[in-house]
């Protein structure tokens, strides 16, 4: 197939910057593919003269593959990699300069996090407060922005005047133990330049092209390392899509492409609009959306595919009709395509667990792309294990697993022992744990560590009580609270930390949709059907399966058939984007993103109510629907769900209001650990309608109803911050009053 013009004009550009700004499905890699070609074949350029940068191993692979196909073995002495395998090479050649020898060795995440434990523990300073990952995540957004240890910023802030004392410790240590993290590499190869102008002078005279890949996803570091590289010839050739920025968590700074006629006035700018994915109605629509943002460049997609059918658009009374939605589709659509050809899109990680029902129920194959499917998560086989243990406490395998979870200072040498008297005696890990203290077990374990084992014991007692007299829908997030599980993932301080505790209060969503089906079930068959629902998970690898994945996993993907779910303010754009304007642009960008996913056939959903953060909320149909022209639309509504200009049927979702914006609905995380008295004294705290509460889940509400006067089965509902409300149990909610 040939070039189209646009493809032709950036391919045969000679010298001097330019800005590639390649749509969704403009064929960005051809161009770039071919414009390596050319500079060898017909501009005299050496191979080892260009330097093409991208994001990961197997995209430069293919890309060098692809020009290998013209030029043979010329290709090879490309350099031609990620931005870290630059760099790693370029330090290995000059390491010396920079005080390493050339075999130093680079730290993964788990080195990191070893490293990081290993500093906490000889500063004296608690993980269970400066919790390793988040220490992590602070030194790594600090490298990706090129901010020195002894440069990071507290704003007077303790905890973080505690990580800027961290982070220089941490780079002492790997300087002494001649190791790099990821982070070092770039920052090392600034470093390397900055310390040695004749190495820097070297590449900027042997590079005389420079292409980077995916240019809206680079951070400052590698920002400033490309200018600093083509600050001699200026033959600088980025190809990016500022509507497809969806990484500032990882970093990506956006101002890098949008600012790029300012970093070099003489650039020239050749859009790729011509789409070669999806129908004209999908564009159309993804255009409409993505002109809300007011941060752009500016590009309007066309295709020559056809208009193709328009957007089927579903409302839904529940997040259960969405789910039958999606696979009542799926079904209909399996004449035509294979479940591989599908692909379902959800904001959040916690949604996935209702379309995993459905799709199980419907016996659907799926497999989670890029995640672990949610019963298999580490909370929640975590959460699993604490009532395993309940209702059975000689299952060693789930004791072992929540014995030192959260962290309790009972180590492997410790498990070790114990495995080793049980085995000896013919006795379980319990029956050795719950009598610690017996000689007959010869643990011989100091008074530090067998205080801890007993502490456990009586956790595990006091959990059982407890499940004796709290009602079952209740009892998770008492589990939550009285492991210290909820406080250790809010210490994180980190979206994945958050992102974990989405899926805690999802599965309670888990336990209240089994009690509502089931209302004598118990925590034991409870358990069972989790087990059986896990183990129709265990499909044969040939089996072809309808793929889902959070939408920042979908970029680069593409699907005959996408549903794109949970389109509703608080979810998508999400309620931590509320607070700033930029946040809510990074998340209609993501909408984009998902929307052009699509070849044929987008499904995009909304429901009235969905179990969010461990109750029903009330949702608000997206902003971003309202930008959707009606013409690209068909309002599905099998579930009796009002079509937009019908007659209302339910009190729902107001798909085409924009006058306001709906109220969010932000989990309620309390900001610091707080020690809630087990024992709650009414004689103390007299409970009133309006009294202000502190629960250590759901954060500070107002008591809106009391049922059951003071007796010890009184339920309290409880309206909590963002529209979140709550019934619980007066006497095991641990509630604090806030005078």
């Amino acid at each position: 197939m040939q070039l189209n013009p646009k493809q032709q004009e950036a391919v045969e550009h000679r010298d001097g910057p330019l800005l590639i700004l390649a749509g969704a499905g403009s064929g960005k890699t051809r161009v770039l593919v071919e414009r390596i070609v050319r500079l060898m074949q017909t501009g005299g350029v050496n191979p080892w003269n260009i330097m093409a940068v991208t994001f990961t191993n197997k995209a430069a692979k293919e890309m060098k593959e692809r020009v290998a196909q013209s030029m043979g073995q010329r290709a090879n002495d490309l350099w031609m990699a990620t931005f870290h395998s630059f760099c790693l090479r370029l330090l290995r050649r000059h390491a010396e300069v920079l005080n390493y020898h050339t075999h130093f060795t680079i730290y993964d995440d788990l080195d990191q996090r070893s490293l990081i434990k290993k500093i906490l523990k000889d500063m004296q300073l608690s993980d269970t407060v400066y919790k390793p990952a988040s220490i992590q995540y602070h030194i790594n957004k600090a490298k990706n922005d090129g901010i020195k240890a002894e440069d990071f910023p507290s704003g007077g802030d303790f905890f973080l005047k505690k990580v800027g004392a961290i982070f220089a410790e941490y780079q002492k240590h790997l300087i002494l133990n001649q190791a790099m993290d990821f982070g070092d590499l770039i920052v090392n190869a600034l470093h390397l330049f900055g310390k040695s102008p004749e190495i820097l002078s070297k590449y900027q005279n042997q590079f005389q092209h420079i292409l980077v890949d995916e240019y809206q996803d680079t951070n400052k570091s590698q920002y400033a390392l490309i200018r600093l590289l083509a600050d001699k010839w200026k033959n600088v050739c980025v190809v990016g899509d500022d509507d497809q920025s969806i990484y500032k968590f990882r970093g990506a700074e956006i101002r890098n492409i949008l600012d790029f006629q300012r970093d070099y006035p003489q650039a020239k700018v050749i859009r790729l609009e011509q789409n070669y994915r999806s129908t004209q109605n999908i564009l159309n629509a993804s255009n409409a959306v993505i002109r809300g943002n007011t941060e752009r460049m500016g590009k309007e997609l066309w295709t020559q595919n056809g208009q193709g059918e328009c957007i089927r658009m579903f409302g839904g009374q529940t997040d259960h009709d969405e789910a039958e939605f999606v696979c009542s589709s799926i079904m209909s659509h399996r004449e035509k395509y294979r479940l591989g050809d599908m692909a379902i899109f959800y904001r959040t990680n916690a949604q996935s667990r209702i379309l995993e029902d459905s799709l199980r129920k419907h016996k659907i194959p799926y497999r989670i792309f890029g995640g672990i499917k949610f019963y298999d998560r580490a909370e929640i086989k975590d959460m699993m294990s604490y009532l395993k243990t309940l209702v059975n406490p000689s299952n060693t395998i789930s004791l072992k697993r929540i014995l030192n979870t959260p962290a309790r200072g009972i180590g492997k040498t410790t498990v070790e022992r114990i495995d080793a008297a049980a085995d000896r005696e013919s006795a379980c890990f319990w029956d050795v744990i719950s009598s610690v203290s017996d000689p007959r077990w010869a643990l011989e374990l100091n008074t530090g560590t067998m205080t801890k084992i007993e502490d456990f014991v009586k956790l595990i007692a006091r959990l059982n009580q407890a499940r004796q007299e709290i009602p079952l829908d209740d009892f998770l997030t008492f589990l939550y609270e009285q492991t210290g599980y909820w406080q250790m993932l809010t210490a994180e301080k980190t979206i994945e930390a958050q992102s974990r505790q989405e899926n805690l209060t999802e599965f309670t969503n888990v336990l209240d949709d089994y009690l509502h089906e089931n209302e004598e079930g118990t925590l034991e068959s409870f358990l069972d059907q989790i087990s059986l629902a896990s183990d129709t998970d265990k499909m044969d690898d040939n089996t072809d399966f309808v793929n889902l994945m959070t939408v920042h996993l979908a970029k680069g993907l593409e699907y005959p058939v996408v549903f794109l779910v949970g389109l509703e303010e608080g979810l998508f754009p999400h309620v931590r984007s509320f607070d700033k304007p930029e946040d809510i642009q990074e998340e209609r960008r993501l909408c984009y993103v998902g929307m052009t996913r699509a070849k044929e056939l987008l499904h995009i959903s909304f429901v009235n109510e969905r179990k969010l953060f461990g109750s029903t909320q009330y949702q608000i149909a997206s902003r971003f629907l309202d930008e959707i022209p009606e013409k690209h639309v068909t309002m599905m509504h099998d579930f009796g769900y009002q079509a937009r200009g019908a007659a209302p049927v339910h009190k729902g979702p107001s798909w085409s209001s924009t006058a306001s914006y709906p109220q969010t609905r932000k989990q309620s995380i309390p900001k610091h650990e707080t020690q809630i008295d087990y024992q709650y004294s009414q004689a103390e705290q007299p409970c009133r309608q309006g009294s202000r509460v502190r629960h250590a889940v759901f954060g500070e509400g107002k008591i809106i109803l009391i049922e059951g006067g003071n007796s010890d089965q009184a339920k309290v509902t409880i309206e909590f911050g963002r529209g979140i409300r709550k019934k619980l149990s007066l006497k095991h909610a641990n509630l604090v009053f806030v005078r």
